[in-house]
């Protein structure tokens, strides 16, 4: 739980902090400032990393103590990992806000592209290994996914980087992607704005809709088995009221 909410809340924080310059018309005179691009993303980015940190030792301090869960592994390797997560999360906010420059509408893209992928196709709720292969492939670009892995593995199994290696290197990737496209994304927003709110709506119905067709599966298959197993006792119950 951990995982999704981070990434949902600090999507929405940074999505609606330079969404806001956009509505308020303050990133035009920001833009004519001496600062460069990577100094305004860092302005926006560290406070949010700041506070979020805080949000994970005070979800692990209620864990601990509310909860009395555990902690078998290394306060360190958790809070490094969770700042690469939280990075990436932040960064993915940033690139949403610029990309929509409205804060309503980059309130509603942060929604569907962190808080339903991070609650059904994180492994947190749902198990992955029961999903549809399609819910499978796109899980595996979640990061919430690798995240969770991190934190059920540090918390409870209190394993190290030799376990963890392969979540690490997505908690890296992430963070790398985030930080990049950020940089770069003034110049690329004004194209990708009306594809990232079609692949994101496009999400936000698909993974409902595989989800719906995965359970109305099962459940044809549950109704067909019993009815099945209704006939077959049927017909013996009727052959032995015939042989009597």
């Amino acid at each position: 739980l951990t995982a999704g909410t981070m990434m949902v809340i600090a999507a929405m924080l940074t999505a609606l902090a330079v969404a806001r310059e956009w509505d308020r018309g303050t990133m035009e005179q920001l833009a004519a400032t001496p600062v460069s691009r990577v100094e305004v993303i860092l302005g926006k980015l560290l406070p949010y990393l700041a506070i979020g940190l805080i949000d994970v030792v005070a979800a692990v301090g209620i864990g601990i103590l509310l909860f009395h869960v555990p902690f078998r592994g290394s306060p360190v390797l958790l809070m490094g990992l969770a700042a690469l997560f939280l990075i990436g999360s932040l960064g993915m906010g940033i690139f949403i806000s610029a990309a929509t420059k409205t804060q309503l509408l980059a309130t509603q893209v942060s929604l569907l592209a962190t808080y339903i992928p991070s609650l059904l196709l994180s492994g947190l709720i749902y198990d992955l290994a029961s999903m549809p292969v399609a819910l499978r492939v796109i899980s595996l670009v979640v990061p919430a996914r690798y995240f969770v892995v991190v934190v059920r593995g540090i918390f409870l199994k209190g394993v190290g980087p030799e376990v963890l290696w392969i979540q690490g290197f997505a908690m890296i990737a992430f963070a790398a992607i985030a930080a990049t496209g950020d940089v770069n994304v003034a110049a690329i927003a004004p194209g990708i704005a009306a594809a990232l709110v079609a692949t994101v709506a496009g999400l936000g119905v698909a993974i409902p809709s595989l989800f719906a067709y995965n359970y109305i599966g099962t459940r044809i298959k549950n109704v067909s088995a019993d009815m099945r197993v209704f006939g077959d006792e049927f017909l013996t119950r009727l052959a032995e009221s015939h042989g009597a």
